[in-house]
């Protein structure tokens, strides 16, 4: 008889488990679908927004543009002038008739004003008032400001003048609605000069319906902020805008911009009007998540349908995982194992030791990925020196657990006597912090990378110590390159390295040298010719090839004879003490490409080869410091030019001057002068005076004399003979024809 299938705690878990995997990815999914609903529905009511605050900033320009145009149509009207308005009683009904007339084709304005400077009438569409019965019987001022700041503002409109917050005029016995504000606009008479204001007297409600014209059934606030950053005119939902202005707030010229106040978020719509006041809305987010999701709506129905099918998805999925399990388990709880049990078991065994071998494997397989990755890293490190400091080399080197933080490095070169010293001096590698073997593929030498902590010399001879009192007690020899505080270095180091060893190898042949050592000794089996190799250098700081190849030549004598005399070991440290004075003359002129010359250098493999290589150094070398020379001289020049540019007009200015000034002689200043522009000094000079009197001639009605020395000539009559004798006709003559051509045009 079959057992009825109990449900475990397991099968429980099953369950749980499933449908937290089915319906947390669910969850996330309608979280992420209803945010990018959300987001839609807020980016739609934005846009929306902002079309109409635009129509309504569209609607203001356009008013102020008709109030400007109607300004500029009055300062042309020939029949309002300040003289017929003050002297003749015709003009002055004929003005208010005028006025009333242009009032006419601005439906938004109650009434225009035109007030002419230091007059004391008023010109009005509704009539002429006198500037005191204005101010004190006929209106009132509300706000904050008075009668003298009204008549600052007529007197000072030289531009369009906005009005400022709470700042009305009521006319007297009217009531609060009727309050209106002043807008100003410069009176303009001939040549554009200002001669008095035209103002426009409009209801403060006109402005209430720029922002009134924007209908909507969202919760906002909409404002208007004027060009002293305060709230003109506000509408909508309670908010105090001044103390939110008063905050560090950034507001745009023209954006949407998503931002939170008081832990709330709000969608700030902001347009600016020609005359820089901003139309500004705020929209808060609050309340608009309700309008994704309407009730009785098909997209609630989906997702009702889409939680119902995930929790039958995850209990049959966590039922179908379990029955194997059960039945396991069943197997196990048996008293007598059957062989297919035993057998089963034994693979699942079986399989997990092959999992296990195969894991080990692939640890051998990335540790020996690693040490090939940490060899090829060191290599380019002894051998390159460009985009070693970048950040994603420095990654690298840190994903290989290389610890190259410096601050100082150093390479030493080893010679190696013995395969047994080769694998104890690899071996030690291990314990030691900071210090990586490399073994070299050029001749018996292993390089050793330090990384210090300090830049004492001492430190080096201390690891050295220390290494060979772990290895053995064998003396070996070394070669210490200079210390270095960056990557790109490390190159130069592990050069100076082997040349150090390779002249350790002749001279001592035993413990260390370094290369400054090498460098303050300058023993030179080559001291009969070391004036050969100065006079090289010579010839190629001159960039004078002739030199360079006689030098050459001789050096390369030398070497050839030596060379048949004695050993190949002899000859390699001759050819380091000639490389070791050139690297040095090239790091001093900042030969872009000493490095690969250096390494070219060391790893020559015949005589003629490195005669080629020397050949070659010296023709690069002598080619960049011959356009390092040319740049020079064309950045003196420039300098030169920009000078007498500056002070062409003085009188003081000649080639003595400039000599001074530049630290140079008359001679060679003059002859470099020629060289560079194609003119001597003198013809240049003129020429630059003659230009600008002739822009001065044509531009001022300066006298003769004023220009004569404001271009730098002493007197008028070597002026006038030199201007003649350039362009046939005297300066007089020549203003002359400049202004009949001006006229004629």
């Amino acid at each position: 008889m079959r057992q009825t299938t109990k449900f475990s705690s397991l099968l429980y878990g099953y369950i749980l488990l499933n449908l937290c995997i089915v319906l947390i990815p669910l969850m996330l999914f309608l979280t992420l679908f209803y945010r990018e609903m959300e987001q839609r529905l807020i980016s739609e009511i934005e846009a929306s927004h902002l079309s109409m605050l635009n129509q309504s900033v569209q609607r203001m320009d356009a008013d102020l543009n008709t109030f400007i145009e109607t300004a500029s149509r009055i300062s042309g009207d020939s029949l309002l002038t300040p003289f017929l308005l003050r002297h003749s009683g015709y003009s002055q009904i004929e003005a208010v008739r005028r006025l009333r007339i242009y009032n006419a084709g601005l439906g938004f304005v109650d009434s225009l004003l035109l007030y002419a400077h230091v007059d004391i009438l008023l010109f009005t569409s509704n009539g002429t008032y006198s500037i005191h019965n204005f101010n004190n019987f006929i209106y009132d001022f509300r706000g904050y400001w008075d009668r003298s700041d009204f008549m600052m503002q007529l007197n000072s409109a030289t531009s369009l003048v906005m009005p400022q917050r709470d700042n009305f005029i009521l006319k007297q016995g009217a009531p609060s609605h009727q309050s209106v504000v002043a807008i100003s606009a410069p009176w303009t008479g001939m040549g554009g000069i200002s001669i008095g204001s035209v103002t426009a007297l409009i209801n403060f409600n006109h402005f209430r319906s720029y922002i009134g014209f924007v209908e909507t059934d969202i919760s906002h606030i909409s404002f208007i902020i004027d060009n002293e950053n305060s709230v003109f005119l506000q509408q909508g939902l309670a908010f105090d805008t001044d103390s939110w202005l008063a905050g560090e707030v950034h507001i745009g010229h023209t954006d949407i911009e998503r931002i939170q106040i008081d832990g709330g978020r709000y969608s700030l719509l902001t347009i600016e009007s020609q005359n820089g006041w901003r139309f500004m809305m705020l929209i808060p987010h609050r309340g608009l998540g309700y309008r994704v999701l309407p009730v009785n709506s098909p997209t609630v129905m989906l997702i009702s349908f889409l939680f119902l099918f995930a929790i039958i998805i995850g209990i049959l999925l966590a039922y179908k995982n379990w029955l194997p399990i059960n039945r396991l388990l069943r197997r196990i709880k048996e008293r007598d194992a059957s062989p297919r049990l035993c057998n089963e078991l034994m693979e699942i065994d079986t399989s997990i030791q092959a999992i296990l071998s195969s894991q080990e494997e692939q640890e051998r397989q990335v540790m020996d990925n690693m040490k090939l990755t940490r060899w090829n890293l060191l290599q380019i490190l002894l051998n390159q020196s460009e985009g070693l400091e970048s950040d994603s080399f420095k990654l690298r080197l840190e994903e290989a657990g290389l610890i190259l933080t410096g601050p100082v490095y150093c390479v030493i070169s080893v010679h190696v006597i013995s395969d047994s010293v080769r694998t104890a001096l690899i071996e030690a590698e291990s314990y030691f912090t900071g210090l990586y073997i490399i073994d070299r593929t050029y001749k018996n030498y292993i390089a050793i990378l330090l990384n210090l902590d300090n830049d004492n010399q001492n430190r080096v001879e201390e690891m050295i110590e220390s290494l060979e009192g772990r290895i053995s007690k064998t003396e070996l020899i070394y070669g210490i390159g200079r210390l270095c505080k960056h990557l790109s270095s490390i190159s130069r180091s592990n050069v100076e390295s082997v040349l150090a060893l390779e002249a350790n190898m002749q001279i001592n042949q035993q413990g260390f040298l370094t290369y400054d050592d090498l460098a303050s000794k300058r023993i030179s089996p080559l001291a009969t010719e070391q004036l050969q190799l100065s006079l090289l250098i010579q010839g190629i700081r001159q960039s004078n090839t002739s030199v360079i190849n006689k030098y050459v030549d001789n050096i390369s004598n030398v070497l050839i004879g030596s060379h048949t005399l004695e050993s190949e070991s002899l000859l390699r440290f001759y050819t380091s003490i000639i490389t070791h004075e050139l690297m040095q003359f090239a790091i001093e002129c900042a030969f872009p490409d000493a490095d690969i010359y250096a390494l070219r250098f060391i790893k020559y493999e015949s005589l003629p080869e490195f005669i080629g290589i020397l050949t070659e150094f010296c023709r690069d070398l002598c080619s960049f410091i011959l356009k390092r020379s040319k740049s020079d001289k064309q950045q003196l020049f420039d300098s030169i030019s920009e000078y007498i540019n500056q002070n062409f007009t003085s009188l003081d200015m000649s080639l003595k001057l400039l000599s001074m000034e530049f630290s140079l002689s008359i001679q060679y200043l003059s002859h470099f002068f020629k060289e560079m522009s194609g003119k001597n000094f003198i013809d240049y000079i003129t020429a630059k005076r003659m230009d600008l009197a002739c822009q001065l001639l044509k531009t001022t009605k300066s006298h003769i004399q004023q220009i004569c020395e404001e271009v730098g000539y002493i007197n008028a009559p070597s002026f006038t003979r030199k201007f003649t004798e350039i362009y046939g006709i005297s300066p007089g003559k020549y203003r002359q024809q400049s202004n009949k051509e001006v006229l004629i045009k």
